[in-house]
């Protein structure tokens, strides 16, 4: 299946693929990646990260802009300034989890039972 060239979607990624530009891709669950698109189709991007290479559904992507080399406000990441109150979430990483003993712990793993349907369906 041939791109249309002429769709302004298509127009912008093949430019950048082509420029080897960075850009920012930000997905509809608010996670920033940055890197160089390596190629695309009508269904998925292929992004080279510093960490990889990331094949990313279009259907998952919500903005896609050139790298400005600058964190968004509130961004996250950093010392906090004293004063500064409790984090909140989505106010950046957390820091490592620590045991007594002062040694890393495996991440905490929430797991939540489904509630349990009432009977005769849900349209009342």
């Amino acid at each position: 299946m041939q791109l249309d060239d002429t769709n302004p979607q298509n127009s912008f990624l093949n430019t950048t693929r082509k420029e080897r530009k960075r850009v920012q891709v930000y997905l509809v669950s608010g996670i920033r990646l940055v890197g160089s698109i390596e190629s695309f189709d009508a269904f998925v991007v292929m992004l080279s990260t510093p960490g990889g290479m990331q094949t990313i559904y279009k259907r998952a992507i919500s903005t896609i802009q050139l790298d400005t080399g600058t964190r968004p406000p509130g961004g996250g990441g950093g010392a906090r300034p004293p004063g500064a109150g409790p984090r909140t979430p989505g106010s950046g990483p957390r820091p490592p989890r620590v045991s007594s003993e002062g040694n890393a712990q495996a991440p905490l793993v929430v797991t939540r039972k489904r509630r349990a349907m009432a009977p005769g369906g849900s349209d009342e």
